[in-house]
């Protein structure tokens, strides 16, 4: 049983944004056993059905108790009467002589494009075209300096089951250092232009252009299998249900469209002190110590945090007192993937030896 503190009306929604038309699955559930439920104003809504009331329970065993919760779910079935950003408001219940209330919740619903493209695509069930199925390739920037960072997203929309995918050509990247981000991989469900395609995307990178000129982010090329459904007159008599073979699959090789980049040379004349660093970068130097002895070691520390090509910069040429014995720098590298660049810090440790 949940404390009084810790209880709340919650509410989701299975599809949101939605299209006009579609069935929409909304839930409120609290974690108490109660049957004073009230649901909200579905003013701008089909109840198609509900509320329909279930329960679960869960038990757990902590420190040799156990402890049981039980949750209750209220859910409605509904269909929007018309487009646009729909509102539905509070339902409440009552627990123990409490009253909790959900939040509202905005709905967008948006025009229906699907309907069409259904039909035509169930005139020709083998020809999986463009529109149902396809890989995109997009970048945050198209212009951008030598040594500067861009993001690349490829991402697979779909319309069609797919029983499999399989990578067929990974894009080369040529004249860019390329550094991988790791993505969830699993479809998500998105709206475009009315037509809901389910979308996964399957590799996203950041890519430093190591050359000036126009560079190209190559395609990728996927290899699937689509599965489609068999059409056929004939009953088989040993299947009178239509149970087997009522599927096939097909293979579909799709990939992303070339993207140009123009990356521009940086400015000149080159700075006397520039060792390739583009972005927004801070360097801070720090020492150990300020007064030794002879043939006492010091640590000379360099820093550089920020955001931009962290990741490729070298240790610096520095100019050291001549009667320093200076060792070969421990590089600290520390750091990792943002969204649109390479952020975190490097460090550059130097052990120095004052001889006189």
């Amino acid at each position: 049983m949940a404390n009084a503190q810790d209880l709340s009306l919650n509410v989701a929604v299975n599809k949101n944004p939605a299209l006009m038309g579609e069935k929409i699955l909304i839930e409120f559930s609290i974690a108490e056993n109660t049957k004073d439920f009230r649901g909200p104003n579905f003013k701008d809504f089909r109840i198609l059905s509900g509320p329909n009331p279930s329960t679960s329970s869960s038990y757990s065993f902590i420190n040799g108790k156990s402890q049981s919760t039980v949750n209750t779910t209220y859910s409605y079935l509904l269909m929007a009467k018309k487009i646009g950003n729909l509102t539905i408001g509070s339902a409440s219940v009552n627990v123990n002589g409490d009253t909790y209330q959900s939040r509202p919740i905005n709905i967008q619903i948006v025009q229906n494009k699907s309907n069409k493209t259904t039909q035509n695509n169930k005139k020709a069930e083998h020809n999986i075209n463009d529109n149902q199925l396809y890989i995109k390739a997009t970048t945050n920037k198209r212009k951008l300096y030598q040594g500067e960072q861009i993001l690349v997203k490829y991402k697979l929309f779909t319309r069609v089951d797919l029983a499999s995918t399989e990578l067929v050509n990974n894009p080369a990247l040529n004249g860019f250092w390329t550094q991988d981000i790791k993505v969830n991989s699993k479809f998500k469900r998105e709206i475009i232009d009315g037509v809901a395609y389910n979308v996964a995307t399957v590799k996203k990178a950041l890519l430093t252009a190591q050359k000036s000129g126009d560079l190209i982010i190559d395609p990728m090329e996927i290899r699937t299998q689509v599965r489609v459904q068999k059409k056929s007159n004939r009953r088989d008599p040993f299947d009178p249900f239509g149970m087997f073979n009522q599927y096939s699959a097909i293979e579909k090789m799709i990939s992303s469209k070339p993207i140009k980049i123009t990356v521009e040379p940086l400015p000149t004349p080159k700075p006397t002190h520039f060792y390739g660093a583009v972005g927004n970068i801070k360097i801070n130097t720090e020492i150990d110590n300020t007064t030794v002895k002879a043939n006492e070691a010091i640590n000379f520390k360099l820093t550089l945090s920020g955001g931009g090509n962290l990741a490729l910069l070298k240790p610096f040429e520095i100019t050291f007192p001549p009667d320093f014995e200076v060792y070969d720098p421990k590089v600290i590298d520390k750091t990792f993937s943002a969204n649109t660049h390479t952020s975190g810090k490097k460090i550059f440790e130097y052990l120095l030896i004052p001889r006189f």
